[in-house]
């Protein structure tokens, strides 16, 4: 009567039980141990026949380095690199005020009023450097086009060289061509070469100098906007004290962006005028 009874394997309930599992478990781990720590005799023969001066096989267990090093997704990057940031922490506070702000006005949430006399000098400024563009535009092609044509007319001269022996007249149109072929090799090997040169420093750079500005005043142009939605970000707060800083700074930058205007029309106009200039001496 004083017998435990025991489940339908022969195994022992309660904490007796609980007990030998542990205890079989631990020596489960042991044996596995010592089978990796152990090398078999196939694996020191493979090892010495890969490598002959290499030392055999100790009994001490092999370090490895752990997965996560190992994984293709963490290749090249060292293990104490930070981690990737959030998508919320990738910009700035200003840079996430403003984003909000624009997006704010554009669905009509908040107001957006700006200068009316700044808004059309910014738009005649981006119509001039839309113009400007155009006018490089069409100088590198007719360059493109006075290589071609000279290559056009070599070609043409050699054809009419080419047909020109069927002629019966005594050899009239045959001198006649022979100076037509002259006339575009010379123009090939010397003339078109010059008028090249003479576009690329009379008509190009020039137009090319005049657009080195360009960068600047977009540049100047885009400080000024985010200054304009940090002051409709701070009147739609009701926070007066960085309304009037803010205020203060977008003064500044909107007299920096009309200066830059007006440099930018003085040097177009310069251009234009170097330009006109030299069209007569470099027109094919």
């Amino acid at each position: 009567g004083g017998r435990k009874s025991l489940g339908s394997a022969g195994r022992p309930r309660g904490p007796r039980r609980a007990a030998c599992q542990e205890r079989g478990t631990s020596l489960q781990k042991r044996a596995s141990t010592r089978r990796r720590a152990q090398p078999t005799a196939a694996g020191e023969t493979r090892r010495r026949r890969g490598n002959a001066a290499a030392p055999p096989l100790s009994s001490e267990r092999v370090l490895r380095a752990p997965k996560r090093l190992r994984s293709s997704k963490s290749a090249g990057r060292p293990p104490d690199a930070p981690r990737r940031r959030p998508l919320e922490t990738m910009f700035s506070r200003e840079t996430r005020r403003r984003n909000k702000e624009a997006f704010l006005q554009k669905i009509g949430a908040h107001a957006s009023t700006d200068d009316e006399d700044f808004v059309a000098k910014n738009k005649a400024n981006a119509d001039l450097e839309k113009r400007l563009d155009d006018a490089r535009k069409a100088a590198y092609e007719y360059a493109c086009a006075v290589h071609a044509l000279t290559e056009a007319g070599a070609t043409f001269a050699a054809a009419l060289e080419a047909i020109g022996e069927a002629a019966d007249d005594g050899g009239a149109t045959s001198a006649e061509v022979a100076r037509i072929t002259a006339r575009h090799d010379d123009f090939k090997d010397v003339g078109a070469p010059a008028a090249l040169h003479a576009l690329r420093e009379l008509v190009e750079k020039p137009l090319t100098d005049a657009a080195a500005s360009v960068p600047r005043v977009g540049e100047l142009t885009k400080r000024r906007g985010d200054c304009k939605l940090d002051c409709d970000s701070f009147q739609a707060r009701n926070l007066a004290d960085r309304l009037g800083e803010g205020r203060r700074k977008l003064g500044d930058l909107t007299e920096a962006c009309e200066g830059a205007f007006a440099d930018f029309r003085n040097g177009v106009g310069k251009a234009a005028t170097r330009v006109a200039a030299a069209w007569t001496g470099v027109e094919c």
